[in-house]
């Protein structure tokens, strides 16, 4: 819509009206105030300069050019130094830009130009308070009450003011005055009840309470503000006795559940306690995030402690059971089920989870913890697959993935999947070095042996201390014949790790073997028998292995036949038997 010229020039005339207010500059603190000079003429030459100057300051403060915008309320000042308007937009301005100091100057100005004018006795009184001239917001702020008495928000800035300055008694009687115009009112009692309680007068902080439910009878969240206050100052039985009121006429009400049931707790009635919350478990309008906050401070309490855990069991099934659709309840149940080891209970509950909401990626990777813990590869494997369709870009789907195809001795998909994840993981380090490893482990499988040195080299770069990777490589070199001083300085190394480790013990007692050194390599055998119990088939095979070589052949068919009743020896551990002979 275009203006006409008729609209622009009463536009411009409204200008005018603000920009030619004048008035005396402020009289010297600590001297009498001099007379006001006569109002100052403009020509009008000069009102066209203010009216354009501060057109101009307007339309550029509207554009958010600020300090472009100060330039003109200045330009209008030194024209008419006395124009409380410019020297109100300034204030504005100073005030938006952090300049107090300036901005407080401005707005004192223009509030003393034009004692009138309530909205720079507004800014002022704002001023004064940001500056933590308390004492001076008040007084604006009571000259503001005193003359507008229907402007309601004026008593509640008052009142605010009164507070800052430790006046509660005066901030009470404001917002008295105030409650007198608008009726009870529930913010105006709640801040009465702070200030009397600020004063330590309990008693009267109670009665504005009772009053709002005098007013409200049958609001039952005044009823829980009362008790509450009564709990807050030790009268317990008066607490209970008003949630019973509250009960009377919101029997329902899933929030007195849950006060009932802090109060309970307090108490030590515990068991009282948890038929309240029961109560509100099993109520439909208590949102679910409120239950699950609930179950959440009880998780780390219910790890040691037995009946708290049997209590957070019970929520957590009221839980499922009343929100049978939601992948939160089934997850957290999931949460306290895997917490205590119950991992087939758990997988249950994150599998359910996951029918109910498939985009959710903490529980995709607790499941496939879990599978790992109950070493169920083949679901491992499927359900790593599912979710990196999900998340193609999370570098840890790949890795359990080809941890399960590794089990699964799916060596050549294990390592496509690794290949892939380790581009992923270039962030992560540690992560990397899982990933070089486990692709250590796939192209040994594979008989793809620099590769698999590669890999293990790599695994070691960046964790040289890493026990698994260094005895895997050692005891990988010792098969083949190769690097073995290398493979035995490795096994040393995770031997004066953990010296009484089977399985460091009989890889190194094996790279003694392939070296020749089969005294040496039954020494460290027997321990390795020892420390295990005898019970690696593995183990006991080369025990036998040792013997054989140092001519003890009864001895070795002793610990090859033990092998073979333990079961999970080599494929030429029968052979061995029947032939009394040593076959690689």
């Amino acid at each position: 819509m275009r203006f006409t010229l008729r609209h622009i020039t009463l536009l411009i005339g409204t200008l005018l009206l603000a920009a030619n207010l004048v008035a005396v500059a402020p009289p010297d603190k600590g001297k009498k105030k001099k007379k006001k000079s006569a109002k100052k003429e403009l020509t009008e030459a000069q009102r066209v300069q203010v009216q354009t100057y501060f057109f101009r300051g307007q339309k550029e403060k509207m554009k958010g050019n600020y300090e472009i915008a100060a330039q003109h309320f200045d330009a209008c000042l030194k024209v008419q130094p006395e124009n409380a308007a410019a020297l109100f937009e300034l204030s504005l301005i100073y005030n938006h830009l952090d300049q107090d100091e300036a901005a407080l100057e401005c707005i004192e100005k223009a509030a003393e130009i034009d004692v009138e004018n309530q909205w720079y006795q507004l800014q002022l009184a704002t001023l004064y308070r940001k500056n933590a001239r308390f004492s001076d917001a008040a007084a604006v702020m009571q000259k503001l009450v005193n003359t507008y008495p229907n402007k309601l928000e004026y008593y509640d800035l008052l009142g605010r003011v009164q507070a800052l300055q430790g006046k509660n008694k005066d901030a009470i009687a404001t917002y008295n005055r105030l409650e007198k115009l608008t009726g009870i009112d529930k913010p105006l009692s709640l801040t009465k009840k702070r200030l009397w309680l600020k004063m330590g007068n309990k008693e009267e902080a109670a009665k504005e309470l009772e009053r709002l439910i005098e007013a409200y009878p049958e609001d039952p969240s005044y009823y829980r503000f009362l008790a509450e206050y009564y709990l807050e100052i030790g009268e317990n039985d008066k607490a209970l006795e008003t949630y019973r009121k509250m009960e009377a006429i919101d029997p329902g009400n899933p929030f007195l559940s849950l006060a009932l049931a802090d109060y309970y707790r307090k108490e030590k009635e515990f068991e009282k306690a948890q038929v309240e919350l029961r109560k509100a478990f099993e109520n439909p309008n208590l949102d679910l995030d409120s239950k699950i906050n609930i179950l959440l401070s009880l998780y780390s309490v219910s790890e040691w402690d037995a009946d708290t855990k049997r209590r957070a069991y019970e929520l957590s099934d009221i839980l499922v059971k009343t929100h049978p659709k939601s992948a939160k309840a089934h997850s957290i149940n999931g949460d306290f089920y895997s917490r205590d080891r119950r991992f087939e209970e758990a997988r249950d509950s994150y599998r359910k989870a996951l029918e109910l909401d498939r985009d959710r990626y903490l529980i995709w990777r607790e499941l496939l913890v879990l599978n790992s813990e109950l070493r169920d590869w083949k679901a491992m494997a499927t359900e790593s697959e599912s979710a990196i369709e999900l998340f193609p870009n999370q570098p840890f789907l790949y890795l359990l993935h080809g941890l399960a195809q590794l089990q699964l001795k799916e060596y050549a998909v294990a390592a496509e999947f690794l290949e892939i994840g380790k581009d992923l993981a270039l962030d992560d380090p540690r992560m990397r070095a899982q990933f070089y490893s486990n692709l250590g482990e796939s192209y040994h499988n594979l008989k793809d042996y620099p590769q698999s040195d590669y890999y293990f080299d790599e695994a070691l770069r960046l964790n040289p201390t890493d026990l698994v990777v260094l005895n895997n490589y050692a005891y990988y070199l010792s098969l083949r014949k190769e690097k073995l001083e290398q493979a035995a300085s490795m096994s040393e190394t995770t031997l004066k790790a953990n010296p009484n480790s089977s399985t460091y013990l009989d890889t190194y007692a094996w790279i003694l073997f392939q070296q020749g050194n089969y005294e040496e390599a039954r020494d460290e055998i027997k321990k390795a028998v020892q420390a295990d119990g005898g019970r690696s088939a593995v183990i006991i095979e080369h025990y036998g292995d040792i013997l054989f070589q140092l001519n003890d052949v009864e001895g070795a068919l002793e610990q090859w036949q033990r092998a073979l009743g333990i079961g999970g020896g080599s494929k030429q551990l029968e052979r061995k038997i029947a032939e009394k002979q040593f076959y690689e």
